[in-house]
């Protein structure tokens, strides 16, 4: 096994998502997930929106400002899911913010996961903006972020994506947290209207 240390420097990428670089971190050891969501609560303040989205039943990504966590899930010890996880993602005070949150919810059920303050996207940006026609537009990032005056650049589609892979390209970890990011990034913007 590698030594922490050496671990904690590796899984790093930084990414350009609607003109925020964001520092991405992949991790499948508890100890990094404890490490990573200490540094990632330092970004949220009074009207941020975390981004929180489940992959594939796979890979739990958590973005919030200029930082994002992809917890491999699936090559981790399902009884091993560490309890700062579990905890963070039950905090009553914040607010996420997905795609397809019913599924997510659903799926993080099978890791002992659970999180009750998720919303979609695209329901936050009609009851902020009173444009019921937005609901379900969660899988339309691209409009909801010119709906709050964001410019987000499509992500070109991988034609081969390996949601269970253990490690990943900088071009695949670019398409692998597109979503999250621009979530947090729309649900922030949404948040600070309020």
């Amino acid at each position: 096994m590698i030594p922490l240390r050496f671990l904690s420097k590796m899984g790093n990428y930084n990414i350009r998502i609607g003109g925020v670089v964001i520092h991405v971190r992949v991790v499948d050891n508890a100890n990094l997930v404890d490490q990573s969501l200490s540094e990632i609560r330092h970004q949220i303040g009074t009207n941020t929106a975390v981004g929180l989205i489940f992959k594939s039943s796979k890979m739990l990504q958590i973005c919030v400002g200029s930082r994002c966590l992809m917890v491999l899930l699936s090559h981790m010890d399902i009884s091993n899911i560490p309890q700062s996880l579990k905890n963070f993602l039950a905090e009553q005070g914040i607010c996420f913010v997905g795609v397809a949150t019913s599924m997510d919810r659903m799926n993080m059920g099978f890791y002992g996961i659970e999180c009750k303050n998720i919303v979609d996207v695209s329901e936050l940006a009609a009851r902020v903006l009173k444009k019921p026609h937005l609901y379900g537009y969660g899988r339309e990032l691209k409009k909801l972020a010119a709906e709050v005056g964001l410019q987000l650049v499509e992500i070109p589609s991988l034609a081969q994506f390996n949601w269970s892979a253990k490690f990943f390209s900088h071009e695949e970890i670019e398409y692998a947290v597109h979503d999250v990011c621009a979530s947090s990034l729309i649900g922030t913007k949404l948040l600070g209207m309020l």
